[in-house]
C-alpha cells in the first residue's frame, strides 16, 4: 500500500515537471520564433533557450514543426472552444451570446504578439508551407467550427435565417479580422484598447442580424 502511494505520488512529480518544461519550451520557442524567423531556429537553438536537453526537446515535441504546432495551440488555447460556446449560451439572449463570441476573438486578435505570429506563419509560408496550415488546423479552425455550431443552433431555434452557416460564419469572423487582424499585418504600430475591441464586435453583430436574422 505504501509502495503504491510512494510510486503514485513519483508519477504525480514526474507528470508536473514534464507538464512545466512543456510550458518553459513552449514560451521559449514562441519567443525564438519571433526573433529569429523559423527557419533560422535551429532545435539547438530552442534547446538553450529554454535550458533543456536537445534529448529532452526531441523526446517531447518529436521535431521543430510539432514544436511549433505547440506553440500554436498554446496561443489559441485561450479561447476554449466548448467554454466559449458554453458561455455564450448561458443565460444569454443570441445577439448577446454571439457579442461574447465577437469579443472574444477581437481580444484574441487584440494581441501584438499573436498578430506577429500569423506573420511569421505567412512570410516563412512558401518556405514552409506547413506554417500557415498549423496556424490554421491548431489554432483557428477549432473556432470556426464552434462557432458555426453555435449559429446552427440559433438557426434550429428560428433566430437566424441562414443557408449556409460555414459561410456565414466566415463572414462573421471576417468582420472581425479587417479591422482587428489584416490592418495590423501591414501597419505594425497599429494597437486597439478593449473599448475599441468591443465597439468592433458589437458592430459585427449588429450588421450579422441585420442580415440573417429571421423575418417574422
Amino acid at each position: 500500500m505504501h509502495y503504491y502511494g510512494k510510486m503514485t505520488e513519483k508519477t504525480q512529480f514526474s507528470t508536473l515537471r514534464s507538464a512545466d518544461t512543456n510550458r518553459k519550451v513552449i514560451a521559449a520557442a514562441r519567443e525564438a520564433f519571433l526573433r529569429d524567423g523559423f527557419g533560422g531556429t535551429s532545435m539547438d537553438d530552442l534547446a538553450s533557450a529554454a535550458k533543456v536537453a536537445r534529448r529532452t526537446l526531441y523526446n517531447q515535441f518529436g521535431s521543430k514543426e510539432n514544436l511549433f504546432r505547440a506553440v500554436v495551440t498554446d496561443m489559441w488555447g485561450r479561447i476554449d472552444p466548448a467554454e466559449l460556446i458554453e458561455e455564450a449560451a448561458a443565460g444569454k439572449g443570441p445577439k448577446e451570446g454571439l457579442q461574447a463570441i465577437g469579443l472574444a476573438l477581437a481580444s484574441h486578435w487584440a494581441s501584438p504578439t499573436v498578430i506577429a505570429f500569423l506573420r511569421l506563419a505567412i512570410v516563412e509560408g512558401e518556405r514552409f508551407p506547413e506554417l500557415p496550415r498549423s496556424f490554421y488546423k491548431y489554432g483557428k479552425e477549432p473556432i470556426v467550427l464552434a462557432v458555426q455550431a453555435y449559429l446552427e443552433r440559433m438557426v434550429q431555434d428560428n433566430v437566424l435565417y441562414i443557408e449556409d452557416t460555414l459561410i456565414a460564419t466566415q463572414q462573421f469572423i471576417g468582420m472581425l479580422n479587417e479591422p482587428l487582424l489584416w490592418m495590423r499585418l501591414i501597419d505594425t504600430d497599429s494597437n486597439v484598447d478593449a473599448a475599441r475591441c468591443a465597439d468592433i464586435a458589437n458592430r459585427a453583430v449588429r450588421l450579422f442580424f441585420a442580415g440573417y436574422g429571421a423575418k417574422t
